[in-house]
């Protein structure tokens, strides 16, 4: 499964069924649709052309994904163990940029 997201949480190009929820500054939620506890996540930030005017290197730093146990709903309605989080960041701290992730199973 794989996604690729613009700073202010449009999807680009991504799996069928995928859904994006933009938390705040630098903070992304994402639903894949089916149990990822048992996979792995890779993510990449910066300058993916994930929709009009998107591709940029803003963050140009790193970006972290936590993927949730399952057996409870998060606050925006996705199932935990279907959704990661992704959080990036730059030298000042949360900071919003594009970017792509990679759930392996």
């Amino acid at each position: 499964m794989i996604a690729q997201v613009a700073p202010d949480g449009t999807l680009g190009a991504a799996s069928p069924g995928t859904q994006i929820d933009r938390l705040g500054t630098g903070m992304y939620e994402l639903d894949f649709g089916r149990d990822i506890t048992s996979c792995v996540a890779s993510v990449q930030q910066g300058g993916v052309p994930a929709g009009s005017g998107a591709s940029t290197a803003a963050g140009d730093g790193a970006a972290h994904a936590s993927i949730f146990g399952a057996g409870t709903t998060l606050g925006n309605g996705f199932p935990s163990g279907d959704t990661v989080l992704v959080s990036t960041i730059d030298q000042g701290g949360a900071s919003d940029s594009s970017f792509q992730i990679a759930i392996l199973c």
